[in-house]
């Protein structure tokens, strides 16, 4: 079996947190996760620009941040663009070299203004039976958690303008395939995230069952 969840919403609304999380309770219950965001790819780009020394008016990220973290904004927006075409080349990639008797789990994290644009990128054969988890998190709560990041610098300019507004109300009424859709409201504890997760989990990858021998089965 061969699944894709899309993680959605802005920086700092704890994504990565509920991938890893997926990414544990899923191999409890017998599959295999390809994870990709779409961070590591537009840094990956980022650096390339710094080593070969683009001329600054030429490139499409501004260096922001600790020099430490390698942070960046994208002042050339049409890499975002670029970045989701080879995400869905990974994808695609990752599909035709599955059998049917693996149980391969996708997830693909992004952040976005108009995420019915950005999904429509990954063409109709990936989309069919994707799944979409948005994590709904206020902008000043995400800035703030953004500030205690050690993994990478999302700069608070960006944030309050690229970041400040998303299309999630439209995508959930006006997309055309009829997607799984789940809302996490990640603003409590961890524990509450984690019970969120788990369930969701049981849901769609079925409960973990122990039997007496101490081999496990996915029901």
């Amino acid at each position: 079996m061969f699944m894709i969840v899309f993680l959605l919403g802005r920086p700092g609304s704890g994504k990565s947190n509920v991938a890893r999380l997926i990414e544990m309770f899923a191999g409890d219950r017998g599959w295999f996760t390809h994870y990709t965001n779409d961070y590591e790819h537009l840094q990956k780009m980022f650096l390339q620009e710094k080593a070969e020394c683009i001329p600054l008016e030429r490139r499409n990220f501004r260096l922001t941040g600790p020099e430490e973290c390698n942070g960046f904004d994208v002042i050339g927006f049409s890499v975002l663009v670029k970045v989701l075409e080879t995400m869905r080349e990974e994808l695609e990639e990752v599909e035709s070299e599955s059998s049917e008797e693996d149980n391969i789990l996708c997830l693909i994290e992004f952040a976005r203004d108009s995420y019915h644009d950005a999904l429509q990128l990954f063409g109709s054969n990936l989309l069919q039976d994707a799944h979409l988890i948005y994590l709904d998190v206020d902008l000043e709560s995400c800035i703030e958690r953004n500030h205690r990041r050690s993994d990478h610098f999302v700069s608070d300019e960006i944030m309050r303008t690229y970041y400040r507004n998303d299309d999630w109300s439209r995508v959930m009424y006006n997309l055309q395939h009829n997607y799984d859709k789940r809302i996490i409201r990640n603003t409590g504890i961890f524990q509450d995230l984690k019970q969120e997760v788990e369930e969701w989990v049981d849901i769609h990858l079925g409960h973990e069952v122990v039997i007496p021998d101490g081999y496990v089965t996915v029901g």
